[in-house]
């Protein structure tokens, strides 16, 4: 494993617990890779972990991996439930969520009703988001090109892009440490 991704995962993985993470990327930047390996780096450590993804080829690399939960569902209620069921059976430590777009709830307050399970779970959720705003010189993204809900509810805010064949992850925020930006190997969605 890259060694810049070993550092980000370790930052991430001190998380506190009841957080909301945010992985955030134009699309086609490498955010479901990221946050596949992720879980991988965290259920190889002993933590059970429960991913919700439709579409990913990186989870056919890692489905044999002890400590996984795969499900393709992408109901609130449901996720919650599954996730109240994994954590109460076998001590869940972290939910991914990739597309919070894809996720339907019945009253709209996606990212509310996200914040609210972190803190009721007492476990960290991380969640891809897509930011379809235009190109800019530079191909990076800044805080004010995520909507209000993001911004209020989210703890952690990575951004990814690309630059000189790398994937470039920027901290941009972390309300429980340093922010920095971190170089890796390209990673293809």
């Amino acid at each position: 494993m890259n060694e810049n991704l070993q550092d980000l995962i370790k930052m991430l993985t001190e998380l506190r617990k009841g957080d909301l993470i945010t992985i955030a990327s134009r699309p086609k930047n490498g955010r479901t890779t990221l946050a596949i390996n992720i879980g991988a780096f965290v259920a190889g450590a002993g933590t059970p972990v429960a991913i919700f993804n439709l579409k990913s080829k990186a989870l056919k690399d890692n489905k044999e991996l002890k400590n996984m939960y795969i499900f393709n569902d992408f109901d609130l209620d449901r996720i919650k439930e599954k996730s109240i069921k994994l954590l109460l059976n076998y001590n869940l430590g972290l939910v991914i969520i990739d597309d919070v777009e894809l996720i339907e709830s019945n009253n709209n307050e996606v990212w509310l009703g996200l914040y609210k399970m972190a803190k009721e779970l007492d476990i960290p959720i991380l969640v891809t988001t897509k930011v379809n705003i235009p190109k800019r010189k530079d191909d990076k993204l800044y805080l004010a090109d995520l909507n209000y809900d993001i911004l209020h509810y989210a703890r952690q805010i990575l951004f990814l892009y690309n630059e000189e064949n790398r994937l470039i992850v920027n901290v941009a925020r972390n309300t429980n440490g340093n922010t920095r930006v971190i170089k890796l190997e390209s990673m293809e969605e």
